[in-house]
């Protein structure tokens, strides 16, 4: 089983609504192919730092334009990914 879905099962097991978990993915899918362009390979939560963090939301900020409401459901998601990898270790 993969991260995405690990992570699923966990949204699931702790009774998030199916819209919710599908949010979440979404914002998973997009934030990891921004990784993959801006790092030149695929996302995995080892490499994930602080500064990736940051240079995402400028991205979202700067060159998506996305509204503040976007950019902190999206920063939220990755979060809670974060905590959950963190449980994971």
């Amino acid at each position: 089983m993969d991260v995405r879905q690990r992570f699923q099962a966990y949204l699931l097991a702790k009774e998030a609504s199916p819209k919710t978990v599908a949010n979440y993915l979404a914002d998973l899918e997009h934030f990891a192919r921004w990784f993959a362009s801006a790092n030149g390979q695929p996302l995995t939560l080892l490499d994930l730092t602080p500064t990736d963090l940051r240079d995402y939301k400028a991205y979202l900020l700067t060159v998506e334009r996305r509204q503040p409401a976007t950019i902190n459901r999206r920063l939220s998601t990755l979060r809670r990914l974060c905590a959950w990898a963190k449980q994971e270790a």
